[in-house]
């Protein structure tokens, strides 16, 4: 594998993973929040 397709995926998995725990944190907050997806 390419070293900078892999970073790639790790740095998309990572705003993935972090928008994730947001969403999360916003539903345990009550909020009203949308599902960006």
């Amino acid at each position: 594998m390419n070293n900078g397709i892999t970073r790639r995926t790790f740095i998309e998995g990572s705003a993935a993973g972090a928008a994730s725990l947001g969403l999360l944190g916003a539903f345990q907050n009550g909020s009203a929040a949308e599902p960006a997806l």
